[in-house]
C-alpha cells in the first residue's frame, strides 16, 4: 500500500505560514485533495474556509465599494428591522438587494440579529413562555406512569422474537447478501487486488480510504448479482467508485470483467 510521510511540521509550514491550498499541496505529495484534508483533521488544523483570491473577490463586490451605503444606513436598517420587527428578507425586498448584504451591513453597524426562536416570538412574548406538556402532573402521578411503563415493558421482554416478531420474514435478514459474502471473502479479495481501488482512474488505496471513509475498502459485484460471490464476479473498489457503478451499468459491468480477464482469475478460484 502506498504511504505518504504527511506530518504536522509539513502542513503548519505550507498550509499556515506560506498560505498554500490543500490542492497545491496535494500535487506537490502526489496525492488526492481529500487525503490533505483529512490529515490537516488529524493534527486539528483549522482549514480555511475561502481561498484568498476569493476573500480579495469578495472585499471588491462586498462592503468596500459601498455599493448600498448610501441607502443601508443605520438610521434605516434601525427603523426597518429594530422598531419595525421586518425580516431580513423583507428588508432586502425593501432596498432591493440580497438578504446576504443586509447581514453584512446589520453586523457592521454591530445590531443584533434576532434568532429564529426571537423571529418567531416577535418580542410580544416572554422567553419560556409555552407551558410545558407535562403541566399539572405531579410527583406522584409522574412516578406512577412510570413504573407501569417500567413493568409493561417488562413483560414484553422475549416475546417478539424469532416467529412472535410481527416483522418475522422468515430469517432472511442478511438479504440481499447471501452469508457466504462475510468478511474474510471481502479480505481475501481485497488482498488479490493490493488493498487498491480497481478503477484506474482513482486508484486508491485502502490507507487513504481509512483516511477519508474511516473504513475498508468495499468488494463489488460486477454483474450486480448478489448471490453471485465467485471470486471472478468480485472486485474492490472505493465507496465512491462502487456507487458510481449503480449507474450505466452495463459499461460498469463490461470495464470491471475486462480488468478481471486480465487479471487471469479463474472461475471460482
Amino acid at each position: 500500500m502506498k504511504k505518504y510521510t504527511i506530518t504536522k511540521k509539513f502542513l503548519i509550514q505550507e498550509y499556515l505560514r506560506n498560505q498554500k491550498t490543500m490542492k497545491e499541496i496535494a500535487q506537490i505529495k502526489g496525492c488526492a485533495r481529500s487525503i490533505i484534508g483529512a490529515y490537516l483533521k488529524k493534527f486539528n488544523i483549522r482549514t480555511r474556509k475561502f481561498s484568498q483570491k476569493t476573500i480579495d473577490a469578495c472585499k471588491q463586490t462586498g462592503l468596500n465599494n459601498k455599493r448600498y451605503s448610501k441607502i443601508l444606513t443605520y438610521k434605516t436598517l434601525y427603523r426597518q428591522y429594530v422598531i419595525n420587527k421586518k425580516s431580513l428578507t423583507e428588508v432586502a425586498k425593501f432596498i432591493g438587494c440580497g438578504r446576504s448584504t443586509v447581514g453584512k451591513y446589520l453586523n457592521e453597524y454591530k445590531i443584533h440579529i434576532r434568532s429564529i426562536r426571537e423571529s418567531h416570538l416577535g418580542g410580544h412574548h416572554k422567553p419560556h413562555s409555552k407551558p410545558s406538556w407535562c403541566k399539572g402532573l405531579t410527583k406522584y402521578t409522574d412516578k406512577r406512569l412510570y413504573l407501569a411503563g417500567k413493568k409493561s415493558s417488562k413483560s414484553k421482554i422475549g416475546t417478539h422474537l424469532g416467529i412472535q416478531n410481527p416483522n418475522w420474514l422468515g430469517g432472511i435478514s442478511k438479504l440481499p447478501y447471501p452469508f457466504k459474502f462475510n468478511q474474510e471473502l471481502k479480505e481475501k479479495i481485497r488482498k488479490r487486488d493490493e488493498y487498491q481501488c480497481q478503477n484506474k482512474e482513482c486508484n486508491m488505496t485502502e490507507e487513504e480510504h481509512l483516511v477519508v471513509y474511516g473504513r475498508v475498502l468495499t468488494a463489488h459485484h460486477i454483474d450486480y448479482i448478489k448471490n453471485n460471490c465467485n471470486e471472478n464476479n468480485l472486485i474492490s473498489t472505493c465507496i465512491q467508485c462502487n456507487f458510481r457503478a449503480n449507474y450505466n451499468r452495463d459499461m460498469w459491468k463490461e470495464y470491471y470483467q475486462e480488468i478481471i480477464a486480465s487479471k487471469g482469475v479463474l472461475n471460482g478460484k
